[in-house]
């Protein structure tokens, strides 16, 4: 089924650059992860103990490994700059200052996304409404440019792109849609601002 669902992804995105990613959060069971590592798949993950799982069962994938979710220590930012993972996905100014001062420290590259808060609402289920605007995951747009201008000043840190975090399970394909144009509407804003945004 998990193969099934990966090649199911990949022939979705055929036409354009992906990389496909595995949430070591959704089962880190290490089978599971051999399984999506063997399928040539990436992984999401949110600690350091989920990336040392993936380094566990195949040290390479670190290049594939998005490191996401909020609150990242100095001590797991190190140990993925040291693994060379592929990205930092970056949700709020003092984690983009962290990430600085500990690439500076090492001397070693960040590639790195930020996190985005869309201005819109949607209705998920019919009791259940998100309100972008005080989610945990990112920042308003406005203030998301500010801090991709100050990602540009550091030598270390290299801004890749732009990260839209949404939740739920069933999520109407109106909301995905609604998130895929809020990544083009900023990654236009950010191009047109010098950024290198893939």
């Amino acid at each position: 089924m998990i193969r099934a669902r990966l090649d199911a992804f990949r022939r979705s995105f055929h036409s354009v650059p992906h990389t496909l990613c595995y949430s070591v959060k959704a089962n880190s069971t290490l089978g599971i992860l051999r399984l999506v590592a063997s399928a040539g798949a990436g992984f999401d993950v949110v600690s350091g103990g989920e990336l040392q799982r993936v380094l566990g069962v195949k040290r390479k994938a670190a290049s594939s490994v998005v490191f996401s979710g909020v609150g990242k220590t100095a001590a797991e930012m190190e140990l993925a700059l040291r693994s060379e993972i592929l990205l930092f996905n970056i949700e709020s100014a003092s984690e983009l200052k962290l990430l600085a001062a500990t690439a500076a420290r090492l001397k070693k590259p960040a590639a790195n996304r930020g996190g985005v808060n869309p201005t819109f609402r949607q209705r998920l289920t019919r009791i259940f409404r998100l309100d972008w605007h005080r989610h945990k995951f990112g920042v308003p747009i406005p203030q998301a440019l500010t801090l991709y201008a100050e990602a540009a000043k550091q030598p270390y840190l290299k801004v890749v792109g732009v990260s839209v975090h949404h939740r739920g399970r069933r999520s109407p394909m109106s909301f995905v849609s609604s998130g895929t144009g809020t990544r083009g509407r900023s990654g236009s804003r950010l191009r047109e601002r010098g950024h290198d945004i893939r």
